[in-house]
């Protein structure tokens, strides 16, 4: 084995020489593809007699992150073409990968070609994927925060991923496709939420929105019991979908069933509670304080509650919730501390929500005063 990726890594230092001649790249190709095929005997042929190869999960690990490094390396020679040789050296490490998924690495770095591939795969068909499922009724909130998932990690700079991460992307993707191309009469909706715990997309943005479709449900159940019998038959339905869970978006943190559970058991908690009254001069409670007028701070809130900033059941309370010190989506508050650690890379995917949000309040200002314009001109002359 060692004999062979020698020969490998030879055939392509001999590749990166300059000023090749063209007959001479031929013969270098030729020689690689030769090389690559011995291989897949020793590696995808053999597979199930280890013994033979005397791998052992440490071994293969080493001598997989030699091949992806040695095709970076061809990739980087070759210009970041794909050609013949590119193609068939990518295929035989995909071969390994299926063959001996058990041995992998999940935070192995994947070679540039892999994550090319998987860029242009999914880039390309995720579009027209949204659209359709915007036909189907699923939630464009939220198909966006896939569509900002992936833009974060594919068209940053510099940004590379995990075996792991890739197997999450190329199961998300084969899940758009099924639910774009089923042709059932389903509630799609519920279906793509359900592949989405199933596939543990535990992105908080994510999450969020899972909250928000749920307190929204909610509101719209007027009866105490009904609303339990709800939130109970969500729970029944979480804890059996998140049996069959095998990949995960993020494995730093909690999968996202976990968290959903622990949400849906606290709304369970509180269901049918009434409030506490609160002692607003006490330190815990203190307000914020702000250099707007009222009529500034009405204002401000009427824009920020149309695109959901503060929860309330009725305008009221939204109000007062408004008023109050900020809570999370989830219950948590934050601290000062919180708010005075302020890191723009850590935090960029909530810096583009809250873009979205202030486009959304500003679309909606230049409509209210198009609108007050044009009142205003309809409006007769009674001088």
């Amino acid at each position: 084995m060692n004999r062979v990726l020698l020969k490998l890594e030879r055939a392509i230092l001999y590749y990166g020489i300059p000023h090749l001649n063209e007959e001479e790249h031929v013969k270098a190709d030729q020689n690689l593809l030769a090389i690559i095929f011995q291989l897949e005997q020793e590696f995808v042929f053999r597979h199930g007699n280890k013994e033979i190869l005397l791998l052992t999960r440490k071994s293969f690990r080493l001598s997989y992150s030699q091949l992806c490094n040695l095709l970076d390396e061809l990739y980087r020679y070759k210009h970041k073409q794909a050609d013949e040789t590119i193609l068939k050296y990518y295929q035989f490490l995909v071969h390994i990968e299926t063959s001996y998924s058990k041995d992998m690495d999940p935070q192995a770095s994947l070679t540039q070609f892999h994550l090319h591939v998987l860029k242009t795969e999914i880039m390309e068909q995720f579009p027209a994927l949204k659209a359709t499922l915007i036909e189907k009724d699923v939630s464009e909130c939220f198909l966006i925060e896939i569509q900002h998932v992936l833009e974060d990690q594919f068209r940053a700079p510099g940004r590379n991923l995990s075996y792991e991460q890739q197997l999450f992307f190329i199961k998300l993707l084969r899940v758009l496709r099924h639910i774009a191309h089923d042709m059932w009469d389903r509630d799609y909706n519920h279906c793509f939420i359900k592949f989405m715990i199933s596939i543990n997309f535990n992105h908080i943005g994510f999450l969020n929105q899972c909250f928000d479709l749920l307190d929204k449900t909610l509101e719209d159940i007027a009866d105490i019991d009904k609303q339990r019998n709800y939130l109970n038959d969500i729970l029944f339905k979480l804890k059996q979908v998140a049996r069959y869970s095998t990949v995960q978006f993020d494995s730093k943190s909690n999968s996202l069933s976990k968290k959903l559970i622990q949400y849906v058991k606290k709304k369970i908690s509180s269901t049918g509670e009434i409030p506490a009254s609160r002692n607003y001069d006490s330190d815990e409670n203190r307000s914020l304080f702000s250099n707007l007028t009222a009529g500034g701070l009405t204002v401000y809130h009427h824009y920020f509650q149309k695109v959901k900033f503060s929860k309330g059941e009725t305008k009221k309370l939204g109000v007062q919730n408004f008023l109050n010190p900020i809570y999370t989506a989830n219950g948590i508050k934050i601290t000062e501390a919180q708010h005075l650690m302020f890191d723009k890379t850590k935090l960029h995917h909530e810096i583009r929500i809250l873009k979205n949000k202030l486009m959304a309040i500003i679309d909606q200002l230049n409509k209210d005063l198009d609108d007050s314009a044009t009142s205003s001109k309809n409006k007769p002359n009674t001088a």
